[in-house]
């Protein structure tokens, strides 16, 4: 009957084996050693996931944060990790297409590390997960690929317990091909791989009796009702003697396996017409899975639903019928849906609704043709012939690839005699070319020491120009001393007499200044004095500016210019000598570089922390050509006056380097044409 033979396909079968396959391998995966040489701790959270019944995302990122900070973890704890993501992306969540991603990464990273017998198992598992992720997504030529490809990993593994997955993988596309004698034969070898091999008492359990069960439902679907029931009942036998250790704490879930085991002995009553048997089995059953199974329990209820209507109980078919939707979403594509529609035709043509009954088979078929369409490729594909077919082609690749391995040796050999001979003819041509270096090397000595003599005698001219230099300008000051001392001395006597205030006032001032020459001359003649050595006093330096002012008047006034005076009276301690020349630089610059009628401003004021000096003049200010070189002693920064007095370009250059030893600032703002503002600041004593 086809609503049966659809109830079957949707049976046990598509209940749990590919989430307890997932399990099975995670639990063989915990029994691998991990030798981590950085931390336990990445083994200690594999053996806590693998505990768990089901992954959760909590799970993935506390291996996630394990990982985070483990150094230089080995390629088993990273192809673990990359497992451990394939197994709860594909089982947990259903979602392919990362499962394949992680998939691909492990097998990237394995691959070129096969020689090693625990990483070829892992790279044999990842494939196998691989190709069952291909099989959920219906792509079962890359399924089938990947299956051939990590039973050709294990051949060289002598565990065979290895092999789980293998058989999982041709029992499930077997069965869906309902070849179901051929599929029998893998089941059986899965409980039997299961009870021996996998790891984890409960897990080990759940297996072996799914697969016995599987194993029964196999022959039912093959019309074989002995032996299905044989296992059936195998099944019943191995859950109550083997369960009873695990009804503690496992209690609800044996009595979904028994439920499962129920339904299925059911469906041979029904099928040998023992319909009052099969009608308590089949409740016996729901009241096992209903809670707990809702995709079987609707399963249960088609087939239910259908034994009433065929023994025309159709108020006790209709009530079951309309169960259905809440266990089941009848909008999907699968065999369960199908059904459904088909036994809702039936049992409204039962109830003489024929409209109805069209309405369901017309949807019925809908679901049918595109099943069809999904399974069309696998059912075209033998799929034996087809495991032998691409194991021959992985084994003659192998072989071509070893081949192209060797070639690349005997390559490599050939590239490695050919760089021998030419290191040897290197080396030959290099002491060959050896010995010209070294004659070319000493002859390129002899010219070198030849230039260093040259330099040397160059060094002592130059040592030799440095010092009579310095004498001609000791020669120099000193001549110059003589006549300022006589000036001087001759103001002395002038002041000694009557005179009056205008003229006396004259005459300090010419004293004063006599006075600063010679303290020049003197630092001229000492060249090794420093600041610190000279003796520095509190100095109004507001008066000294005045000073100043007055003793460059009668030039300002050659050129009818005005020297307009704006000062504060700060007391400062600095060399007063040193600073009367940087202001009569400043001032004398102003006069000079300023045209006749013209205004310069004098300005000193008080800061925070100093004061702040002010020359602003109206002359012909500094070409941006000479402004970075204004401070500096090169030739081509003196210019010629307005009146054409003559410029040496030193005084800004000393004037410079005596603000910075009293730890101020000299700077200037000039546009050419437009004058200039030059500024001294100094720290002050108040």
């Amino acid at each position: 009957m086809p609503v049966q033979e659809a109830i079957i396909l949707t049976r046990k079968i598509n209940l749990q084996p590919l989430y307890i396959l997932a399990i099975v391998i995670l639990l063989c995966l915990s029994c691998n050693n991990r030798h981590n040489n950085n931390s336990i701790a990445v083994a200690n959270v594999f053996d806590a996931i693998d505990s768990a019944s089901l992954f959760t995302a909590g799970h993935m990122a506390e291996m996630d944060s394990v990982f985070a900070v483990a150094k230089n973890p080995s390629i088993e704890d990273v192809a673990n990790k990359y497992l451990h993501k394939i197994y709860y992306y594909r089982a947990t969540k259903g979602d392919y297409d990362s499962t394949l991603l992680y998939a691909d990464s492990a097998i990237n990273l394995l691959e070129n590390n096969r020689d090693i017998e625990k990483l070829n198992v892992l790279y044999a598992r990842t494939l196998f997960a691989k190709g069952l992720a291909y099989y959920r997504l219906t792509n079962y030529d890359e399924a089938i690929r990947n299956y051939t490809i990590g039973k050709l990993a294990l051949a060289e593994v002598k565990d065979t317990c290895e092999l789980f997955a293998y058989y999982e993988s041709m029992a499930n596309i077997l069965y869906t091909q309902k070849k179901f004698l051929a599929a029998a034969e893998f089941f059986r070898l899965k409980y039997l791989s299961a009870e021996n091999c996998v790891y984890g008492d409960f897990t080990s359990f759940m297996s072996t009796q799914e697969n016995i069960d599987n194993t029964g439902l196999c022959y039912f679907n093959a019309g074989v009702y002995d032996s299905a029931m044989y296992y059936f009942n195998k099944t019943l036998d191995y859950i109550n003697d083997k369960g009873q250790r695990f009804a503690k704490d496992r209690l609800p879930v044996l009595e979904l396996c028994k439920a499962v085991v129920y339904g299925n002995q059911a469906q041979i009553l029904y099928r040998n017409k023992k319909y009052a048997e099969a009608e308590i089995l089949f409740k016996r059953s729901l009241e096992g899975t209903r809670t707990t199974d809702k995709r079987y329990t609707c399963s249960t209820q088609l087939a239910l639903a259908n034994l009433y209507i065929e023994t025309r109980q159709l108020v006790k078919a209709g009530k079951v019928i309309n169960e259905i939707p809440a266990f089941i979403d009848t909008t999907e594509i699968s065999l369960m849906v199908d059904s459904y529609y088909k036994l809702t035709a039936d049992y409204y043509m039962a109830i003489q609704q024929p409209y109805a009954a069209h309405r369901a088979l017309l949807k019925a078929y809908t679901v049918r043709d595109s099943l069809e369409r999904r399974n069309r490729q696998l059912n075209q594909t033998d799929v034996r012939r087809e495991f032998e077919n691409r194991e021959q082609k992985a084994i003659n690749e192998k072989l071509t690839k070893e081949n192209e391995i060797q070639n690349i040796y005997l390559l490599v050999a050939g590239i490695g005699v050919v760089m021998a001979l030419t290191i040897i003819l290197l080396v030959w041509f290099n002491l060959k070319r050896k010995s010209k270096y070294v004659r070319d090397l000493t002859n390129l000595n002899m010219e070198i020491q030849e230039k260093n003599q040259e330099l040397q005698l160059t060094l002592n001219s130059l040592e030799q120009s440095h010092k009579e230099n310095n004498r001609i300008v000791k020669v120099v000051a000193h001549d110059l001393k003589n006549p300022i001392s006589a000036i001087r001395t001759l103001v002395h006597s002038l002041l000694k007499k009557n005179q009056p205030d205008q003229i006396k006032e004259i005459l300090e001032l010419i004293d004063s200044t006599c006075l600063d020459s010679i303290a020049l001359i003197k630092d001229l003649l000492n060249d090794k004095r420093k600041l610190t050595d000279v003796s520095k006093e509190l100095v109004d330096l507001g008066r000294l500016i005045e000073q100043c002012s007055e003793l460059f008047q009668g030039k300002a006034e050659e050129k009818n210019q005005l020297l307009k005076l704006q000062v504060d009276h700060p007391v400062i301690l600095l060399n007063r000598q040193k600073i009367w020349r940087v202001i009569s630089n400043i001032v004398n610059n102003a006069i000079k570089f300023s045209p006749e009628n013209s205004e310069i401003s004098i300005r000193l004021e008080r800061k925070d922390n100093s004061v702040l000096l002010s020359v602003h003049d109206n002359g012909i200010g500094i070409p941006f050509a000479l402004q970075d070189k204004i401070f500096s002693i090169e030739p081509d920064t003196a210019r010629t006056g307005t009146a054409g007095e003559e410029s040496y370009g030193l005084g800004l250059s000393i004037s410079k380097k005596i603000i910075e030893e009293h730890k101020g600032k000299l700077w200037f703002t000039s546009e050419a044409g437009k004058g200039s503002v030059f500024y001294v600041e100094l720290p002050f004593l108040n």
